[in-house]
C-alpha cells in the first residue's frame, strides 16, 4: 500500500507472510530460492564458492539466466 502508483512490488515467496500478501495496488513479481509455487522466478542450482555464489534464474516462457 505504501508503494507509488508507478512502483513495482518484489515479493519473496519464501516467506509465507510475504506469499500470503495480497498486493493490488502495483504490478508485481514473485520470486523464490525454496517455495517456488506461485513464484515467476526462482533460483536454482546455487553455487557456494571463495570465489562467489553462482546460481540459475528460472521464469516464464522458458526464460534462464545464469548469474
Amino acid at each position: 500500500d505504501a508503494l507509488p502508483a508507478d512502483g513495482l512490488a518484489l515479493v519473496n515467496n519464501d516467506f509465507e507472510y510475504c506469499a500470503n500478501r495480497e498486493v493490488t495496488n502495483v504490478p508485481v513479481i514473485r520470486y523464490a530460492v525454496s517455495s517456488p509455487d506461485g513464484a515467476q522466478f526462482t533460483a536454482r542450482d546455487i553455487k557456494y564458492s571463495h570465489s562467489g555464489t553462482t546460481f540459475t534464474v528460472e521464469g516464464p516462457e522458458g526464460f534462464s539466466l545464469e548469474l
